[in-house]
């Protein structure tokens, strides 16, 4: 879930407790600032979920950081923050221990694309490609079961899309939905976020929250 610096982090916070989830990916959270409170928004939510996280700050605006974060029930056996050949950081991965083994986990927010749009995304295109092979790469590494999830600023079937689809499963497209849109992209309805499996899973459900 992209929160965008989230002005509303106490109305996040109940909404994910609804959920009672195992593991949480969250992108564009605060995590210093001198005019949010809390300033670190990754550290209240983690307390307030009642799980282990870790997170890593990537864009700078005018009211402070924000970044990544994962909060998981469980606990981290690894932990890295994943960045492009230029250096620049755009995912968290993570192992967690469960059930006696573990299962790799990214929280991805690749590169946003530039406006005007039709030139910002042929601009970008090949770089949020490479960002997404980089993520592909450490969890062939780790040779574990392994979830991707994250703001992949990209739409369904461009090259971005396919190059992670190759070998990994689309959870919006391996159960039914009443739509898969994530947010209205650009002034249109669309779907740039997605999660990604390994075959070791099996989608039980997928829906796309208010």
């Amino acid at each position: 879930y992209n929160v965008c610096g989230c002005w509303r982090i106490q109305h996040i916070c109940r909404q994910l407790k609804t959920f009672n989830a195992d593991v949480v990916c969250l992108q564009e959270v605060v995590i210093e600032s001198t005019f949010f409170r809390p300033a670190n928004q990754a550290e209240y939510l983690a307390r307030a979920l009642g799980g282990h996280h870790i997170s890593a700050g990537f864009f700078r605006y005018p009211y402070g950081i924000t970044g990544n974060v994962i909060i998981s029930r469980y606990g981290f056996r690894q932990k890295q923050v994943l960045r492009d050949a230029d250096g620049t950081g755009f995912g968290l991965g993570a192992v967690i221990d469960y059930a006696g083994s573990g299962v790799a986990i990214i929280c991805g927010h690749y590169l946003f694309v530039p406006r005007p749009l039709p030139v910002g995304i042929a601009v970008t295109t090949f770089r949020r490609s490479a960002q997404i092979r980089r993520s592909l790469q450490w969890i062939r590494q780790g040779g574990l079961p392994a979830v991707i999830a994250g703001d992949f600023n990209c739409l369904p079937y461009t090259l971005e899309y396919r190059t992670v689809a190759a070998v990994m499963r689309d959870c919006s497209r391996a159960a039914p939905a009443h739509h898969r849109n994530t947010r209205p992209t650009w002034g249109l309805p669309a779907q740039i976020d997605y999660i990604f499996t390994t075959p070791h899973f099996r989608t039980l459900s997928y829906q796309t929250v208010d």
